[in-house]
């Protein structure tokens, strides 16, 4: 099936969404800013990195193994955060969105785009994610939180790339995943609830050892 996406004017299939979405997520403001193995990479050819590096990346790698595939997708972008170069070897972020400094500002203002949400099934997948989240706004990031199994514990944080779809998305009502009812806090709000939880719980401990 082919779906119409934000583009250059073609179309993409829903493998080439999942490899775009992909390549500029790991490019991405906040992937690259502390992806260390990244950031070497990048230094060593004036910010290309060869197509087969990248398909030592596992989640890429399972949506396909041909680095044409893969940058043909690219091209059909219209974000304007990749490049490739012409015999398709290699792909780097575009010198004209260089990576903003990590500024008390860039981290403030990103924070105020950030929402946690919970309510999720445990079976849920990324793309699953990505595709609920869709019909809401464009998304920067989203971060599924994980135990330490390493499983889904049906909570995520979610980066929308403008603040106004977050401040709708909050304001929505009845926001459901299946019958599941999604909770929805601000980041400095949800942390500010687990503080006081945390809090709560050790000064119930205090009282337990004292009685």
């Amino acid at each position: 099936m082919v779906v119409m996406a934000e583009t250059n004017g073609e179309t993409l299939t829903n493998l080439e969404q999942k490899i775009v979405r992909q390549i500029e997520y790991y490019f991405g403001d906040i992937n690259l800013s502390r992806d260390r193995f990244l950031q070497e990479q990048i230094k060593l050819d004036d910010g290309w990195v060869s197509m087969e590096i990248m398909l030592k990346f596992n989640r890429l790698k399972t949506l396909s193994e041909e680095a044409q595939v893969i940058c043909d997708a690219i091209k059909k972008s219209k974000s304007g955060l990749m490049e490739v170069n012409e015999d398709s070897t290699k792909i780097r972020r575009s010198t004209a969105k260089p990576l903003p400094e990590n500024t008390r500002e860039r981290r403030e203002e990103m924070s105020n785009r950030t929402l946690y949400v919970k309510g999720f099934p445990d079976d849920v997948s990324l793309d699953d994610l990505m595709a609920f989240f869709a019909k809401f706004g464009e998304l920067e990031n989203l971060v599924m939180k994980k135990n330490g199994s390493k499983k889904f514990t049906g909570s995520a944080f979610v980066v929308f790339l403008e603040k106004d779809k977050l401040e709708e998305f909050l304001k929505a009502e009845d926001v459901k995943y299946g019958e599941n009812e999604i909770v929805r806090y601000r980041k400095d709000e949800y942390y500010k609830k687990k503080n006081e939880k945390r809090r709560q719980h050790k000064e119930q401990l205090m009282k337990e050892k004292q009685e």
